[in-house]
Protein backbone atom coordinates (compact mmCIF):
# COMPACT_ATOMS: atom_id res chain seq x y z
CA UNK A 1 0.00 0.00 0.00
CA UNK A 2 2.88 2.81 0.67
CA UNK A 3 4.64 1.78 -2.62
CA UNK A 4 1.12 2.51 -4.04
CA UNK A 5 1.17 5.81 -2.38
CA UNK A 6 4.59 6.62 -3.35
CA UNK A 7 3.85 6.21 -6.69
CA UNK A 8 0.91 8.09 -7.22
CA UNK A 9 2.61 10.90 -5.53
CA UNK A 10 5.58 11.16 -7.42
CA UNK A 11 3.27 11.33 -10.47
CA UNK A 12 1.38 13.93 -9.26
CA UNK A 13 4.01 15.60 -8.38
CA UNK A 14 6.01 15.39 -11.48
CA UNK A 15 2.15 16.08 -13.32
CA UNK A 16 2.41 19.44 -11.88
CA UNK A 17 6.08 20.51 -12.01
CA UNK A 18 5.58 19.58 -15.72
CA UNK A 19 2.54 21.56 -16.12
CA UNK A 20 4.67 24.55 -13.78
CA UNK A 21 7.56 24.29 -16.37
CA UNK A 22 5.15 24.78 -19.37
CA UNK A 23 3.94 27.79 -17.71
CA UNK A 24 6.69 29.23 -17.27
CA UNK A 25 7.95 28.67 -20.67
CA UNK A 26 5.04 30.26 -21.98
CA UNK A 27 5.68 33.01 -19.86
CA UNK A 28 9.62 33.20 -20.95
CA UNK A 29 8.80 32.80 -24.77
CA UNK A 30 7.08 35.75 -24.67
CA UNK A 31 9.40 37.92 -22.40
CA UNK A 32 8.24 37.87 -19.47
CA UNK A 33 10.07 36.80 -16.41
CA UNK A 34 8.13 36.39 -13.33
CA UNK A 35 10.08 37.03 -10.40
CA UNK A 36 8.58 35.68 -7.66
CA UNK A 37 7.95 31.81 -8.70
CA UNK A 38 7.29 29.81 -5.32
CA UNK A 39 4.55 27.58 -3.97
CA UNK A 40 2.41 29.63 -2.46
CA UNK A 41 2.46 31.18 -6.09
CA UNK A 42 0.85 27.85 -7.82
CA UNK A 43 -2.51 27.21 -7.55
CA UNK A 44 -4.44 23.66 -8.03
CA UNK A 45 -7.92 24.91 -10.53
CA UNK A 46 -10.69 22.58 -9.48
CA UNK A 47 -9.96 20.73 -11.99
CA UNK A 48 -6.21 19.94 -10.75
CA UNK A 49 -4.48 21.92 -13.65
CA UNK A 50 -1.40 24.16 -11.55
CA UNK A 51 -1.76 27.98 -12.50
CA UNK A 52 1.06 30.32 -11.38
CA UNK A 53 -0.07 33.36 -10.32
CA UNK A 54 0.54 36.52 -8.36
CA UNK A 55 2.56 38.67 -11.56
CA UNK A 56 3.32 42.12 -9.47
CA UNK A 57 7.15 42.03 -9.57
CA UNK A 58 7.42 40.59 -13.01
CA UNK A 59 8.88 42.46 -16.08
CA UNK A 60 9.77 42.17 -19.27
CA UNK A 61 13.16 41.07 -20.62
CA UNK A 62 13.46 44.40 -22.01
CA UNK A 63 12.49 46.03 -18.49
CA UNK A 64 16.54 46.81 -17.53
CA UNK A 65 15.68 49.48 -14.52
CA UNK A 66 13.37 46.39 -13.06
CA UNK A 67 16.02 43.70 -13.60
CA UNK A 68 18.48 45.32 -12.04
CA UNK A 69 16.20 45.47 -9.03
CA UNK A 70 17.70 42.21 -7.72
CA UNK A 71 15.24 42.53 -4.41
CA UNK A 72 12.36 40.81 -5.59
CA UNK A 73 10.74 37.43 -4.90
CA UNK A 74 10.60 35.16 -1.56
CA UNK A 75 14.44 35.01 -0.06
CA UNK A 76 13.74 31.04 0.45
CA UNK A 77 13.30 30.51 -3.44
CA UNK A 78 15.29 33.55 -4.64
CA UNK A 79 17.62 32.04 -7.18
CA UNK A 80 21.21 31.23 -5.64
CA UNK A 81 23.06 33.06 -8.34
CA UNK A 82 21.16 36.54 -7.23
CA UNK A 83 21.83 35.30 -3.33
CA UNK A 84 25.25 34.78 -4.02
CA UNK A 85 26.22 37.59 -6.45
CA UNK A 86 24.17 40.08 -5.55
CA UNK A 87 24.37 42.22 -8.40
CA UNK A 88 23.89 42.08 -12.14
CA UNK A 89 20.47 41.52 -13.93
CA UNK A 90 17.90 39.50 -12.99
CA UNK A 91 17.64 36.77 -15.88
CA UNK A 92 15.45 33.92 -17.11
CA UNK A 93 17.49 31.05 -15.40
CA UNK A 94 16.39 32.89 -11.73
CA UNK A 95 13.03 31.85 -12.77
CA UNK A 96 13.85 28.10 -13.59
CA UNK A 97 16.07 27.95 -10.23
CA UNK A 98 13.43 29.26 -8.27
CA UNK A 99 11.10 26.67 -9.72
CA UNK A 100 12.92 23.71 -8.72
CA UNK A 101 13.61 25.02 -5.66
CA UNK A 102 10.04 25.30 -5.24
CA UNK A 103 9.70 21.30 -6.46
CA UNK A 104 12.39 20.46 -4.36
CA UNK A 105 10.73 22.08 -1.41
CA UNK A 106 7.37 20.19 -1.66
CA UNK A 107 9.00 16.50 -2.09
CA UNK A 108 11.34 17.59 0.88
CA UNK A 109 14.56 18.03 -0.71
CA UNK A 110 15.24 21.95 0.49
CA UNK A 111 14.05 23.12 4.31
CA UNK A 112 12.49 26.44 3.97
CA UNK A 113 15.88 28.34 3.68
CA UNK A 114 19.24 28.31 3.35
CA UNK A 115 22.60 29.39 2.28
CA UNK A 116 23.66 29.48 -1.62
CA UNK A 117 24.98 26.44 -1.15
CA UNK A 118 22.63 24.68 0.18
CA UNK A 119 19.93 25.93 -2.23
CA UNK A 120 22.22 24.53 -4.91
CA UNK A 121 22.52 21.08 -3.00
CA UNK A 122 18.53 20.99 -3.02
CA UNK A 123 18.57 21.88 -6.96
CA UNK A 124 21.39 18.91 -7.61
CA UNK A 125 19.37 16.50 -5.68
CA UNK A 126 16.03 17.59 -7.81
CA UNK A 127 17.53 17.35 -10.58
CA UNK A 128 18.57 13.54 -10.17
CA UNK A 129 15.24 12.56 -9.00
CA UNK A 130 13.81 9.96 -11.66
CA UNK A 131 10.90 12.03 -12.03
CA UNK A 132 12.22 15.27 -12.39
CA UNK A 133 10.86 16.19 -16.11
CA UNK A 134 14.13 16.42 -18.68
CA UNK A 135 13.36 20.05 -19.52
CA UNK A 136 13.65 20.97 -15.91
CA UNK A 137 16.88 19.32 -14.96
CA UNK A 138 18.33 20.65 -18.74
CA UNK A 139 17.23 23.70 -17.03
CA UNK A 140 18.79 23.34 -13.50
CA UNK A 141 22.13 21.82 -15.40
CA UNK A 142 22.49 24.61 -17.46
CA UNK A 143 21.40 27.55 -14.73
CA UNK A 144 23.76 25.92 -12.18
CA UNK A 145 27.15 25.56 -14.75
CA UNK A 146 26.73 29.49 -14.98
Amino acid sequence: MLQWLDTFLKCYTLMHCLQAALALAALHSLGVMHRDIKPDNMLLSRDGSLLLNHYDVSCTRADLSARRNLRVGTPAFTSPWLQSVGQGQYQFRDDWLSLGLSFARLVMLYPRSGSCQVKLDALQRLQQQSWCPASMASEIQQATKQ
